[in-house]
């Protein structure tokens, strides 16, 4: 039921990207929250050279061949899951490393205080991990 659940939203949300003409705009939410959260390892550019990728164990992706190396494909619900910290990545280092989605929560939670209910938090930090992730979509074949 959770997977069919999932890939309607991404359904829905791919639709709506698709059909909306500021698609091809990157989303500055998202542009943002990526250089917060990912520029570090991947690069403000996504192919992987970020500050940090020479202190990893292995080099991380570049996130601009995402689509190339998944036949033509953006992978959106394995790098749903990276994010969100129910795929293991392993040069992400171990899982008690806070998810993004964790991290979305809790950025979140100190912009918009105590008011909100924990759902609607949980649903405003996965709203931005869409927007991350249509940016990065933005940076395929770059």
């Amino acid at each position: 039921m959770h997977a069919v659940w999932m890939r309607s939203v991404f359904a829905a949300v791919i639709a709506i990207g698709a059909a909306d003409a500021a698609f091809a705009q990157q989303s500055e939410v998202g542009k943002e929250d990526y250089l917060k959260l990912c520029g570090s390892c991947h690069g403000a550019t996504g192919k992987g050279d970020g500050p940090n990728a020479k202190s990893l164990r292995k080099p991380p992706a570049d996130l601009t061949k995402l689509s190339q190396t998944n036949n033509g494909r953006f992978p959106l619900v394995r790098v749903y899951y990276a994010m969100d910290g129910k795929l293991e990545i392993i040069i992400h280092g171990p899982r008690d490393m806070p998810s993004f989605f964790e991290a979305l929560k809790k950025d979140v939670m100190s912009r918009r205080g105590d008011y909100l209910s924990a759902e609607l938090v949980e649903s405003l930090a996965r709203i931005r991990m869409i927007e991350v992730i249509e940016y990065v979509m933005s940076l395929q074949n770059k």
